[in-house]
């Protein structure tokens, strides 16, 4: 490999990213999936040769993206690359073969310069539905796999620049409203056509070599990045333990268990101990489980620079086969992508803060907190036609040791936003009647938690709903003798003779019109005693409305009136 100047490099690096930024601009423009256009539940990424991830989008979701090499790597187990023929789209959403989840589809476009395959655009999407058991196929309450929806292995959508309409036909016949299927399968090869061109337009200009040279060279980059900042760590062995809520199926939480052992620029990470596999859908393909680490390292050693494959060649995961982080497949996995991947994440954290305090993070809501409602729209203007609505609400996330937790936000491994009222309003049949931060929630400490957001709904119409949510039973952990989240609360019917308390993973509940449903993320756990936190910053969170003046005394023994009074002044 030939060296590449640095300003060539800069340049090549910085377009290959905003081709990355571009290709989701057009998906989510040409989209019909309202979580796509609105929240973003996608992600794209420009690839080598070899399926190792050179960009990817900014915003892009990290469950999606560090997974993708192990997707085209499983597609081109089975459909060899020296097969692949100008024009050909790979396509599969199955975890054997690399996959996070079924409703995630990926899709991958090989790019040819003179006859040869240089690389890959890829666009994994959120499908609002894959078939099986329940609306939005999206219910941690499985028994068997197959009541996940459609498992789709490596195939060759497009074939030579065509839709293949055989496969099309197939997959469309075995989902829910699949008009929108259909549409957000164009918009995915849209965006793979827009990564295609814009590297294809790098070669033209500086030719195939160089931008192959370029492409190795970001890897190299990124592992050097990275490599210097896990040094700052210091050696040795750091265990903790986390636990889910559990799966809905069997009674009892689901325990993640890891040692984190950093030496010099190397980390590994020991699974061993974690629960055994499951029956529901809590499960974790190893892609996850190696994605969810990737972040964590990512996230605590180096998070300002874009991350590529080349940042992870330093982390190196045991997990031991038959459990939740590492199942038998096929395994009841949909929930695993994110809310067991997300204790993971926290469980990296909660071990990390003995090393290194300043790097991490409180633990948070740890969940997507995905509502799924369908059924039959019964406004005139829809025609009685099919509907799934899925929100994923924002989230509390946990302070550290510079500041307070961020609040209502989603992030961590699946970085999507909300979805606004206005346009649920106009799409679905629901009325949403409250969309509020919630007081009270976040863990006390020198740096609060940060505050989790509630969302009142009301069905306008028989419905179908689903609800995936994490620590409704098991708090949200603080740092350096920060106090625990609140728990997350989720009901139907909320102060009414009907009120209906939800464990935070239901199977498909048939509801009636004029029901109400109530979902309220956990808080964020605080960092620090709370006995240091500035009274000034008690005084502001009670004025802001994200501390009651009840609360502010009891957490932090400060009397907050029109100013703020230690607890002993008797005025």
């Amino acid at each position: 490999m030939a060296h590449v100047d640095p300003i060539t490099f800069e340049v090549v690096r910085n377009a290959l990213l905003n081709a990355a930024a571009e290709m989701k601009v057009v998906v989510m423009r040409s989209s019909y999936s309202t979580i796509w256009r609105e929240s973003g539940d996608l992600s794209c990424a420009l690839l080598s040769r070899e399926a190792e991830m050179i960009a990817q989008g900014p915003g892009d979701l990290p469950a999606h993206l560090a997974t993708m090499p192990f997707s085209l790597r499983g597609a081109l187990d089975k459909i060899p690359i020296d097969t692949l023929e100008p024009g050909d789209v790979l396509f599969h959403n199955d975890p054997q073969w690399g996959n996070n989840h079924l409703p995630d589809c990926v899709m991958a476009k090989p790019i040819f310069v003179d006859g040869e395959i240089i690389g890959f655009s890829g666009v994994r999407g959120h499908w609002t539905d894959i078939g099986g058991m329940g609306a939005g196929s999206y219910t941690a309450v499985t028994t068997d796999p197959i009541q996940e929806g459609l498992r789709i292995p490596p195939v060759k959508l497009y074939r030579r620049g065509e839709m293949d309409q055989s496969y099309v036909d197939f997959i469309l016949a075995n989902v829910r409203v699949p008009r929108d299927r259909l549409g957000d399968i164009r918009a995915q090869y849209a965006g793979c056509v827009t990564g295609e061109r814009k590297l294809l337009a790098l070669a033209e200009k500086y030719g195939r070599q160089t931008v192959v040279d370029c492409m190795h060279e970001i890897l190299d980059h990124g592992e050097q990045l990275t490599r210097a900042e896990l040094e700052q760590i210091p050696d040795g062995t750091y265990h903790y333990t986390d636990y889910s809520d559990g799966d809905g199926v069997t009674d009892g939480s689901i325990k993640i268990q890891v040692a984190v052992t950093v030496a010099g620029s190397n980390i590994h990470v020991d699974l061993t101990g974690s629960h055994p596999q499951t029956i529901g859908g809590m499960n974790c393909p190893l892609a996850v489980t190696y994605s969810s680490v990737q972040y964590a390292v990512k996230a605590a050693a180096d998070p300002w620079n874009p991350a590529n494959s080349g940042c992870y060649r330093t982390v190196h995961v045991t997990a031991p086969h038959g459990t939740v982080v590492n199942p038998i497949l096929p395994a009841s996995v949909v929930a695993g992508n994110h809310e067991t991947a997300m204790i993971i994440v926290s469980a990296m954290f909660g071990a990390l803060s003995q090393a290194a305090p300043e790097r991490v993070i409180s633990a948070g809501s740890d969940s997507s907190v995905v509502t799924v409602i369908g059924g039959i729209d019964p406004r005139p203007e829809r025609q009685g036609r099919k509907y799934v609505y899925i929100e994923i609400q924002g989230s509390a996330w946990g302070a550290t040791h510079r500041g307070d937790g961020v609040n209502v936000m989603r992030a961590g491994v699946g970085n999507t936003g909300n979805q606004p009222i206005e346009v649920v309003e106009t799409e679905y049949p629901v009325t949403v009647l409250e969309y509020s931060m919630v007081p009270d929630r976040s863990g006390a400490g020198k740096h609060r938690g940060g505050v989790p957001m509630r969302r009142v709904t009301r069905l306008d119409g028989d419905a179908q709903v689903t609800l995936i949510a994490e620590r409704g039973r098991i708090a949200p952990f603080g740092l350096e003798d920060g106090k625990p989240g609140g728990l997350g609360e989720y009901c139907f019917n909320p102060g009414t003779e009907c009120e209906e308390k939800l464990f935070s993973k239901t199977a498909p509940i048939d509801r009636q019109r004029g029901e109400v449903l109530s979902v309220c993320a956990a808080g964020g756990g605080g960092f620090g005693p709370p006995s240091e936190r500035d009274p000034e910053q008690i005084r502001r969170d009670v004025e802001a409305g994200f501390l009651s003046p009840e609360m502010a005394e009891r957490e932090y023994g400060v009397r907050v009136d029109n100013r703020v009074k230690g607890s002993g002044d008797p005025s």
